[in-house]
C-alpha cells in the first residue's frame, strides 16, 4: 500500500513538473509571438511598411505554426515533452537571431518569424497532452484554463517591452533580450522533465505509431463535429490575435491618443480577462454540466463588450479598462472548445484531437483573420500618411474594418447550436 501511494505521488510530481516547464515555455513563446505588435512603430518606420505588409509578420509566423498543429500531438507522443520543449526553445532562439540580424531587409524579419512559428508550434499541444495524460476528463478544462492564464500572462508582459526598447535602443536588441530565456528553458526541460518510459521497444513504438497514424487521424478528421468545434474556436478566439495582440494598440492610439505603453496596458487587461475567463468558465461548465451552453453565452457577451469598446465614444479610462477586461473574460469561454473535443475521444487520441482543433482555431483566427482585418484597413484607407511616411488610418477606417469582428462573433454564437454536448455524465477513466 505504501509503495502504491509512493508511486502515485511520484507520478503526480512528474506531472506537475512537466506542466510547470511546459507552461514556462508557453509563456515565453507567447511573448515572442506578440512582440511585433509592441514594436509596430519601429518596424513600420524601419522598413516603411503599410498595414498589410506589417501584418505579414504575423502571417508568416502562423503559416509555419498552424500546419504543424496537426502533427504536434503525434510528435509529443513520439519524442516526449522533454525533447520537444528543449528543441523548440532552441528553434525559437534561432528565429530571433535571424530576425534581429535584419537592418534593411524586411524579408529577413519574415524568415526569422517563420522559424519562430516552427519553434512555437508544439507549445500549447504539449501542455494539453500532459494535462490529458495525467488528469481526468473533468479536470482537463481546468488544465486548459490554467494554460490560458500562463499564456495571457506572457502576453501581459508586453507592457515591459517598451522599457526594453528604451533600454536597448532598438527593436532588434529588445527582442534579443527576451530570447536569452530560451536556453534556460531548454535546460530545464532536458534535465527537469522525465518522460514516461515506453512499455515496448522504441522501434516497435515507431512502427506502431506509423501503422496507427492513418486510423487515428481519420477517426478525428472524419468527424464533422471536430471541424464544427474547431470553427467555433476560431471565431470565438478572433478577438485575441486580431485585436488584443495586434490592432488594439494602434486603434487606441488613434481614438484616444494614448502612448504605446498605455495602449499595451489596456490590451494587457484584455489578456488578463481571457486568462481569468478561461478558469471561471471551466468551473461554470462543471457547475452547470455543460460545455456548449457556456461557449455560446460567452461569445455573445464578447460581441457586446467589443461593441462597447470600439463604437461608444468618450469612454473614461476606467470604463476602457472594464470593457477590455470583460471582453477578454467572455472570450475565455473559447477554451472549452478543447474540452468538448477531448471528451469525444479516448485519452490516447487527446494529442491529435487538441492539435487538429488548434489547427482550425489558429488557421481561422490568425492566418485568415489577421490578413482580413489588415486588408480591410487598406480597403477603407483614405490615403493619408503620417509624418514618417507610413499610412495613417483614421478612427472611421478602424471602425469600418472592425465590423468584421461583429460578424465573426455572431457566427460563433450560431455555430454552438450545431455542436453536440459532450460533458461527461459521470467521471470517466479512459
Amino acid at each position: 500500500m505504501a509503495n502504491i501511494k509512493q508511486k502515485f505521488m511520484t507520478i503526480r510530481l512528474q506531472a506537475c513538473l512537466a506542466l510547470l516547464v511546459a507552461w514556462l515555455f508557453f509563456l515565453f513563446q507567447y511573448l515572442l509571438r506578440t512582440a511585433p505588435s509592441v514594436f509596430e512603430q519601429e518596424l513600420r518606420h524601419s522598413f516603411m511598411l503599410n498595414a498589410g505588409q506589417f501584418g505579414s509578420i504575423s502571417l508568416v509566423l502562423y503559416i509555419a505554426y498552424v500546419p504543424l498543429q496537426i502533427f504536434c500531438g503525434l510528435i509529443v507522443d513520439w519524442l516526449g515533452a522533454r525533447k520537444v520543449i528543449a528543441i523548440s526553445s532552441c528553434i525559437c532562439l534561432l528565429g530571433v537571431l535571424v530576425a534581429a540580424m535584419s537592418t534593411d531587409l524586411f524579408s529577413t524579419v519574415l524568415i526569422g518569424y517563420f522559424i519562430i512559428g516552427i519553434g512555437a508550434a508544439c507549445a500549447f499541444v504539449s501542455c494539453a497532452k500532459i494535462g490529458a495524460q495525467y488528469f481526468s476528463v473533468r479536470a482537463f478544462p481546468v488544465i486548459i484554463g490554467l494554460t490560458m492564464v500562463v499564456g495571457m500572462y506572457g502576453a501581459s508582459l508586453r507592457k515591459k517591452l517598451p522599457y526594453l526598447l528604451e533600454l536597448s535602443g532598438s527593436w532588434q536588441s529588445a527582442l534579443l533580450l527576451v530570447a536569452v530565456f530560451a536556453l534556460p528553458i531548454a535546460c530545464l526541460a532536458w534535465w527537469g522533465i522525465e518522460d514516461p518510459k515506453p512499455k515496448t521497444s522504441k522501434q516497435f513504438c515507431v512502427k506502431q505509431q506509423l501503422a496507427n497514424l492513418k486510423r487515428d487521424l481519420w477517426q478525428v478528421v472524419g468527424s464533422s463535429q471536430t471541424w464544427l468545434i474547431g470553427l467555433y474556436g476560431a471565431l470565438a478566439y478572433f478577438l485575441v490575435p486580431a485585436f488584443l495582440d495586434w490592432w488594439a494598440g494602434p486603434f487606441l492610439e488613434v481614438k484616444y491618443h494614448f502612448s504605446s505603453s498605455q495602449a499595451a496596458a489596456l490590451a494587457t487587461t484584455g489578456s488578463f480577462g481571457v486568462a481569468i475567463g478561461s478558469m471561471i468558465t471551466a468551473f461554470l461548465a462543471n457547475r452547470f454540466k455543460s460545455y456548449v451552453r457556456i461557449m455560446g453565452i460567452s461569445t455573445f457577451f464578447t460581441l457586446l463588450f467589443f461593441l462597447f469598446i470600439v463604437y461608444i465614444d468618450n469612454l473614461s479610462l476606467f470604463s476602457l479598462y472594464v470593457g477590455f477586461f470583460l471582453a477578454g473574460f467572455a472570450t475565455g469561454g473559447q477554451s472549452l472548445a478543447f474540452s468538448v473535443a477531448r471528451a469525444r475521444y479516448s485519452r490516447e487520441l487527446s494529442g491529435a484531437v487538441v492539435g487538429i482543433v488548434n489547427f482550425v482555431v489558429m488557421l481561422g483566427a490568425a492566418v485568415v483573420g489577421l490578413p482580413l482585418v489588415s486588408n480591410l484597413l487598406n480597403l477603407f484607407w483614405t490615403g493619408e500618411y503620417k509624418a514618417d511616411g507610413t499610412p495613417y488610418y483614421t478612427l472611421e477606417v478602424y471602425q469600418a474594418a472592425f465590423v468584421s469582428f461583429c460578424v465573426v462573433f455572431v457566427l460563433g454564437v450560431i455555430i454552438t447550436f450545431f455542436i453536440k454536448e459532450t460533458y461527461p455524465k459521470e467521471e470517466l477513466v479512459d
